[in-house]
């Protein structure tokens, strides 16, 4: 397995990113997924490993970010590097390979792009058993359902930032477009959530 890490700082400003104190409104989130790796090649699937998020300060979760980098030894953690998240990626760039996303694209058309892996079923959730505590991927989940009338959307932009910058390592091209649905509760575009359980050989599905 090689493993990739998706960020999204909750500050966008400058003064906020570079203060010492903590966010009270956007939650910090980071993101871990697995692709198999065999014969120089990557499969489709693409497993969430972990899922991260705390309201906390720039040192905070640059010590969060070595401690998953200590433990997974990543290709890379992909950071949007848009206004004072540049700051951001200088300094976690100190300790782990960082790539900076640039973006081109409004949430909605990212959304949309987001919206083939599951329904190709390449995005893989672990089993509940497998999890210490699942309300966070509740929460993932929700964002995703809800998006994007929902509250949240930070581990929605962990997600998507993780998945992009997995797809980078294959030099493949990124293209991303509106498509023709509505998003919301009611509407089937996250149809394909799946579990997945570690084997000894591969994971296999639940």
């Amino acid at each position: 397995m090689h493993f990739f890490i998706g960020c999204d700082p909750a500050a966008t400003r400058k003064e906020s990113i570079l203060s010492r104190g903590k966010t009270d409104s956007d939650w910090w989130t980071i993101v871990v997924g697995a692709k198999e790796y065999k014969d120089g090649e990557y499969g489709p699937e693409i497993f969430i490993k972990e899922l991260w998020r705390g309201r906390c300060t720039k040192e905070e979760y640059l010590g969060k970010l070595k401690e998953l980098n200590s433990y997974y030894q990543p290709i890379h953690a992909a950071i949007e590097t848009v206004a004072a998240q540049e700051y951001l990626a200088q300094d976690a760039e100190k300790f782990m390979p960082i790539h900076r996303v640039e973006r081109t694209k409004d949430k909605i058309a990212r959304a949309y792009w987001l919206q083939a892996f599951f329904e190709n079923s390449q995005v893989l959730f672990p089993a509940k058993n497998l999890v210490a505590d699942y309300s966070i991927w509740q929460a993932l989940s929700d964002e995703l359902l809800l998006f994007p009338q929902g509250e949240h959307d930070d581990l929605f932009d962990g997600l998507q930032t993780m998945i992009e910058g997995s797809l980078l390592v294959e030099s493949k091209p990124i293209i991303m477009s509106a498509g023709p649905r509505e998003f919301g509760p009611n509407s089937p575009v996250w149809d394909g959530f799946m579990s997945w359980t570690e084997t000894k050989d591969r994971p296999y599905l639940d």
